[in-house]
């Protein structure tokens, strides 16, 4: 009996290190993605995820440590900020032509 046990035993042996072998894969390949996104964010961070992807209409930057993305959101603002002065001179310059002709 004592054989017939240690047989078993081995064959369980060899099915529980396959298995545990997947598992142990399966867990080493999850732990290495939950390492690479690190900690859950907490939720002021969370805050700017949704104001990054609702204002800046981008989900490439959610990686990005926070100073990375306000760097990026400046130069978004910055952008806008030309843009609105080009069209700010545009307008008071064509007013002032417009009273010069007149």
């Amino acid at each position: 009996e004592r054989g017939d046990q240690a047989e078993s035993e081995e064959e369980g042996e060899g099915e529980g290190e396959g298995e545990g072998e997947e598992k142990e894969l399966r867990r080493s390949v999850w732990g290495r993605q939950m390492r690479d996104a690190g900690p859950p964010p907490p939720s002021h961070r969370l805050a700017y995820m949704v104001f990054d992807i609702i204002l800046l209409d981008d989900d490439l930057t959610l990686h990005l440590p926070l100073y990375e993305r306000l760097r990026k959101l400046r130069g978004v603002v910055k952008e806008v900020t030309r843009q609105r002065v080009g069209e700010e001179g545009k307008r008071e310059g064509g007013g002032e032509e417009g009273g010069d002709t007149s």
